[in-house]
């Protein structure tokens, strides 16, 4: 599922949709504009995830929300291993349970009987977890933030990032440089969309 496309950035910069002299050259911005804003927002695609975090306490963040589902969560007890059944967050549960607390933030917190809290078996690195991450669909403003991230790679590229003198103090631009190296969107960058775990 594509943030943007080439299409999308035609029209964000201006460009005729007959001009591809630079098509290109934006083909690799786009990839690095997406790179670098799925880096604050986490996986817009759906994308399966393996990994391996240490027990011993009543929650587990994953590293890649939003969390769409979870498949599996192994709890390691030595060589045994223990396969967590998923209840929904309140319900009775049985004694190796989890639920998936806060899809957004990628919390999974340990349940045992009756749904109450427990811990997850202590151990380092002695629970799996696999599930999938990512968005139905992409959000507003996470594509608005590829494309103006795009518009600054793409006016660094053209001009060096200094003023298009004009003639006229009034009619002068100025290149902030892309959003990552200067934050223009960091409304965007903070607001929904945004990995909880990005400070």
């Amino acid at each position: 599922m594509p943030i943007v496309t080439l299409s999308d950035v035609h029209e964000h910069l201006n460009i005729p949709d007959d001009d591809v002299s630079h098509d290109i050259e934006l083909l690799g911005f786009i990839d690095a504009a997406e790179a670098i804003i799925t880096y604050s927002v986490g996986p817009v695609d759906e994308t399966t995830f393996t990994e391996v975090h240490s027990g011993g306490g009543p929650t587990i963040v994953l590293d890649n929300p939003p969390v769409l589902s979870v498949v599996s969560v192994v709890e390691y007890v030595g060589p045994t291993a223990y396969v967590l059944t998923q209840a929904e967050l309140g319900s009775p549960t049985g004694a190796y349970s989890f639920s998936l607390d806060d899809p957004a933030a990628g919390i999974i917190c340990r349940r045992y009987t009756g749904g109450l809290a427990g811990n997850f078996a202590g151990g380092y690195r002695n629970v799996q977890v696999i599930y999938t991450a990512g968005r139905t669909s992409v959000p507003g403003d996470i594509q608005m933030a590829v494309l103006e991230d795009l518009a600054g790679l793409y006016q660094q590229s053209q001009q060096g990032g200094r003023p298009s003198f004009s003639g006229s103090a009034e009619e002068e631009t100025w290149s902030a440089g892309p959003v990552h190296l200067f934050p223009r969107l960091a409304m965007i960058l903070t607001g929904p969309s945004r990995t909880p775990s990005i400070a």
